[in-house]
């Protein structure tokens, strides 16, 4: 026998069968599409009204269906070219691809310092020395805080333009450049307004006539309130948040940096677009070589989270990458596999919801450490990871810092070779197991929370939790123990002045005495400023923050007011203790309560000092 024959039939013998392997690996079949079924049904009606999930390849629909209601109260069903969603941060994705394509012409450079495509001095709160590059924004490591302020609009009249709603409203410089992950809506923005700059186009004019309609997505609408698209809120669907007696309607979500979460647009056209992502359309790219050869070759490691040019890796995956988008009122993601070119999209009018991780996992399960045993942790630094975090995500020059001290994850050792991660604020608990290389895992977590991966950056430990988003040391003062003190101590102080209101008010109803009369008077006014603080600081932190509705004026008139209040409270104190010059026991735990109180206020930014 002819031994090149033999050898060449072998070759050809393997390379079919790791051609019927790829493909019977990569591609999803009908017992993948009932599951989803399955899954959704689960869902709908419980936690979320409706769904529509939608997977492609090379352009091809595998699989398509929508799920429940637009509208609960009219019973409107979804319909997947009709009924509008919000896409939420998937939004940002533009922004991405509008950079890789200014790049491609060579108007812009990664790794360039934004400045360069920047008003002069636009910057005003860069802190460290090291240049924020235009990959820094995508990216999430330009170092910036998280910023509430005004991001939720109400009034139509108050949209403006991008470059003065950024210049308006600067989050600080928290971290250095490259340090770590802090999601930031603003920085991604800012990439918006250098494409604006830089193609000498509006943002939404350049995304529209290079990525809209080149895609054949005329109906998307890139505006806050949907004004760039007629009758575009006739078949919008209603977002749902879920509370105790069930769902609710949610609001629609109008954010003032725009480019960084206002697209809205039916299910058929986000699939399409993320159709064109996993197939690196010539529509939209140049050539392939950030969506192929550096998409696929490297990543910026933020822990388990891998983000590279604005893109989320799939756990455990090399070549699938996605994003996902969440409003108040509905939640999104997209996944494309750059290696097999398929797509899924999956949308929900609800904010949160098991419903994604379930069907992802079903399509594409997390096999990395199943078969692998767990390691004895003394091989590794069990002390430095021990202890509190909080997100790099959060806010540092004003009260809505209480929403990341709120997010704060605890770790502490289980055994020689487990964890326990705990976010005691949301009544969450979990124990991973040690797999080497600073990664722990526990595989019957959702999707987004099954790896926690530590790194060591110049001392700090950074922890990354779910997929793109680090954390950081809590400071000693953000700790639990500190912010269950400040909780119980300012509990204590909140009880103590409303009973010495109360009494002092029956005190004084009931004494004929003007001097004792005088006495009660300034003893209520202690205790009265203090509620009014109390009172208002709450009605911020209840009412604006918990819906992301942090106006700008609120924020001032209430540290304004507080700060007087506070000046006030003293006043009353120093002439109480001036016309009463014996202190009794109960004055000095007055003294005390109030002037603990007041320190909490500082540190929350409740007071302007």
């Amino acid at each position: 026998m002819n031994l090149k024959k033999v050898t060449f039939g072998l070759i050809m013998i393997c390379m079919m069968f790791n051609l019927f392997y790829m493909v019977a690996r990569a591609s999803y079949g009908e017992s993948n599409f009932n599951k989803i079924d399955e899954i959704v049904k689960e869902h709908i009606g419980n936690d979320v009204p409706g769904a529509c999930v939608i997977v492609k390849k090379n352009g091809e629909t595998m699989f398509q269906k929508a799920y429940g209601y637009a509208n609960l109260e009219d019973k409107k069903s979804i319909e997947l070219d009709k009924t509008v969603f919000e896409w939420g941060s998937i939004s940002k994705t533009f922004i991405w691809i509008s950079l890789i394509q200014l790049e491609e012409k060579g108007i812009i450079k990664f790794d360039e310092d934004v400045r360069a495509y920047l008003p002069k001095d636009f910057l005003k709160n860069l802190k460290y020395e090291s240049k924020v590059t235009v990959l820094d924004l995508m990216n999430h490591t330009a170092g910036f805080e998280d910023y509430f302020n005004d991001i939720r609009m109400t009034d139509k009249e108050a949209f403006q333009p991008l470059s003065k709603t950024l210049m308006d409203k600067q989050p600080l410089q928290v971290y250095e450049p490259g340090e770590l992950s802090g999601y930031s809506n603003w920085g991604a923005a800012l990439g918006a307004l250098i494409v604006e700059r830089s193609s000498e186009m509006e943002y939404s004019e350049y995304v529209r006539k290079n990525i809209l309609i080149p895609l054949e997505l005329e109906e998307v609408s890139i505006h806050p309130f949907g004004k760039d698209i007629s009758g575009l809120y006739e078949n919008k669907a209603t977002g749902y948040s879920k509370k105790k007696n069930g769902l609710e309607d949610a609001g629609w979500m109008h954010l003032s940096v725009f480019p960084a979460g206002s697209f809205n647009g039916t299910a058929l056209d986000l699939a399409k677009y993320a159709d064109a992502l996993a197939n690196r359309s010539e529509l939209l790219f140049k050539d392939n070589k950030v969506f192929l050869d550096e998409l696929l070759s490297s990543v910026t490691l933020t822990g388990q989270g891998e983000v590279k040019y604005g893109f989320w890796r799939y756990p455990g995956k090399d070549s699938i990458y996605g994003h996902e988008g969440g409003t108040y009122g509905f939640k999104t993601q997209i996944w494309f596999n750059l290696k097999t070119k398929e797509s899924i999209t999956i949308i929900v009018n609800a904010m949160d919801s098991l419903i994604f991780s379930e069907i992802m996992t079903s399509l594409e399960p997390i096999e990395l450490y199943e078969d692998k045993g767990s390691i004895p942790l003394d091989k590794y630094e069990i002390k430095s990871i021990v202890g509190d975090y909080i997100p790099a995500r959060s806010v540092y020059s004003n009260p809505t810092k209480i929403y990341g001290d709120l997010q704060l994850i605890s770790i502490r050792q289980v055994d020689e070779e487990r964890i326990s991660l705990k976010m005691p604020f949301f009544k969450k608990k979990a124990i991973y197991e040690y797999k080497g290389d600073g990664i722990f895992y526990n595989p019957d977590m959702p999707l987004q929370e099954r790896i926690i991966r530590f790194k060591k950056n110049d001392d700090k430990m950074i922890i990354n939790y779910r997929i793109a988003h680090d954390y950081v040391p809590a400071p000693n003062n953000r700790t639990f123990f500190y912010i269950i003190l400040r909780i119980v101590l300012l509990s204590i102080s909140i009880l103590y002045f409303v009973i010495s209101f109360i009494l002092g008010v029956k005190k004084y109803r009931g004494n004929r005495n003007r001097k004792q009369k005088r006495k009660c008077l300034l003893r209520m006014g202690i205790s009265i400023t203090f509620i009014i603080m109390v009172l208002q600081s709450g009605y911020f932190f209840f009412g604006c923050l918990s819906t992301y509705n942090v106006q700008s004026i609120h924020l001032t008139i209430t540290r304004y007011s507080n700060t007087v209040l506070s000046l006030l409270g003293l006043l009353f104190a120093i002439l109480y203790m001036y016309k009463n010059p014996e202190i009794k026991k109960n004055d000095v735990l007055a003294m005390i309560l109030y002037v603990i109180s007041i320190y909490i206020f500082i540190e929350y930014k409740f007071l302007i000092i």
